[in-house]
This record gives structure tokens, sequence and C-alpha cells, in this order.
């Protein structure tokens, strides 16, 4: 079993527009969980086609960049460049803002399908294991294509080039339940799709009404929008891969589509356990756990009403 994606100092630069809706984060709250990709067998990700190892590499003017990996599943697709040959103050620097230091991988990367633009619900960039790594989410591309990628270094003239050609062999397994709605007092939800692959755990569902608000999620404060916890048949964690914190105040509706860390491939079901955070409604931020001295943690409220379990058949 071979592992990878362990974090180390982490970054992430995100395109605030695409970010799984979120208008606004506090700048006091952790704003996301780096992507992470881990406990998965390579070799059989590589033998179904939702991994490739291409170790293309191109050099110009002594600055190298290397495509060393790149994966798709069906609903996410990324690829991780590793740049060499410059004094790289990595990962903090991966993107400079000073375009007079030579070596820098620039932001604008072009990034192709077949030759178009590839369409996605999120995409960021996450500064990883010396490598800068690319994420497309919610995509929507044929089973088989020709992943085409161009960038840009800064104080290099040329382009770096790479095609790669991509085939998804085994598609993800795709879990649409059945009355799979929860109701209490004035909010609902209903679970439309939990697509598992061997690199998450994508949750699709939409939700109506206010949340429910304990009694403490009154006069100056309220209750966030809800968030979904969700475990398997076992009890482990399927931790997700962003939290987003947001400076309004719960919206009528949503429509989420939240990607989480890949699940146990033996596990049976999945538990969906609803909960909110106690914001304040003056300054957004969100209310602390009591006794929490070592590391900040933010108090959540579960509405147990609204726990539900998914079977999942194989």
């Amino acid at each position: 079993m071979n592992k990878f994606g362990l974090i180390k100092k982490t970054i992430i630069v995100t395109f605030t527009a695409a970010l799984l809706g979120i208008g606004a984060i506090s700048s006091n709250l952790p704003a996301a969980a780096a992507p992470r990709i881990d406990g998965f067998n390579e070799k059989s990700a590589i033998e179904q086609g939702y991994l490739y190892k291409p170790n293309l590499s191109v050099k110009h003017e002594g600055i190298t960049l290397t495509l060393t990996d790149v994966r798709y599943d069906g609903t996410t697709l990324s690829f991780a460049l590793r740049p060499e040959g410059a004094n790289l103050d990595f990962p903090v620097a991966m993107f400079s803002k000073d375009e007079q230091i030579k070596g820098y991988i620039k932001k604008d990367w072009e990034v192709l399908a077949d030759g178009k633009p590839i369409t996605h619900s999120s995409s960021e960039y996450s500064g990883m294991n010396e490598s800068l790594q690319y994420f497309a989410r919610g995509v929507k591309l044929p089973n088989e294509f020709e992943l085409s990628i161009k960038a840009e270094v800064t104080k290099v003239k040329e382009a770096y080039d790479f095609k790669v050609p991509v085939k998804l062999k085994s598609k993800p397994l795709v879990v649409k339940p059945n009355n799979a709605s929860k109701t209490s007092g004035k909010f609902s939800y209903t679970v439309k799709q939990i697509i598992l692959s061997p690199f998450s755990t994508r949750l699709i569902l939409d939700s109506e009404g206010s949340p429910p608000a304990s009694a403490e999620q009154s006069g100056k404060y309220h209750a966030s929008p809800v968030y979904y916890e969700l475990f398997d048949n076992n009890g482990n964690e399927i931790l997700p891969e962003m939290i987003g914190f947001f400076h309004k105040m719960p919206e009528p509706k949503y429509h989420v589509d939240k990607f989480y860390y890949p699940t146990d491939n033996k596990a049976t079901s999945i538990t969906i356990k609803p909960y909110t955070y106690t914001i304040n409604s003056k300054n957004w931020a969100v209310l602390e756990e009591k006794g929490s001295n070592r590391k900040k943690t933010y108090k959540k409220t579960y509405l147990k009403d609204l726990e539900l379990t998914i079977p999942i058949k194989r």
C-alpha cells in the first residue's frame, strides 16, 4: 500500500468566485483543509485508469518543470508539477508577486481536455510535497481525452507544454438513495447522490428552510448554515477537504456539492450528521468551545433529528 499526499507545509491559492459558493471567509478561521489524496492502492489506481505517472519534463533557460502525476476519477481532475533548477523558497512562495524573480510558476495555467477548457464547479492550487498541484472538482469530461497543460515561469520566455492521454477504465461508484430526506422544524434536506472514488467522497444534496436554532443561538448569536459530518459504518469520520465560513445570514435554500476524503472501500454505509456553528451576528466570529486552550476549537451544535444513514451497495 503506497500512500502520498501527506502534508508538510501547505499553501492554497483559491479562485474565490468558484469556491463552492462561499461568499466570504473569516480571516481568524481555518479557511480550508489542504486537499489530500492518500490511503489508496497506487497499483490498483493505475490499473483502473484513475492515476497516471507520466514524469514528463520540460526544460527552458535552466528551469525544469516535471509533470509527476495526473489523477482523474470521473469527478475530480488533478495533476502535479515539480519545479527544479532555481533556488525557490518552497512552498510559501511557489507563486511570486515579483515578476523579476526567476523560476516561479505563474498562476495563469491553461488546462484543456481535447483542446477545450474544462468545465468544473471549483478549482484551486496547492503547494504539497515540493510540487505545485492543481485540483478541479465537479468536472464534466469524457471517459477518454487528451489533457493539455500550458504553464509559464517567471523570467522564462518560453511556455511549458505537456500533453497526456487519459482514459478512465473504471467509473466511480454513484449512490442514488431513495427517499433520503430528513426534516426538523422548518428545515429539510434531501441527499441526491454520494459519489465514491479512490480519491474522494462527494456529497450532493439540496436543503431548504431555516436551520434549527438552539437556545444559545439567539439574541446576539445565530445559527450558521448547516454543515454535514460523514461517518462510515465502523464509526470512522470521513473528513471534509474544505470548510468555509460565511459572512452572511443563512440562505433559504442550498445546493451542497461537497468533497470529503476517500471512504474505506469496505464501508457498507455512510451516516450523515448535520450540525451548525454558533455565530456572533455583529462580527461574524464563531463561538469557541470552552476549555479549548491548546487548540482553537469551534463549538458545534449537532442536529440529531436530521441524522441519516445511506446504505452502500457495491
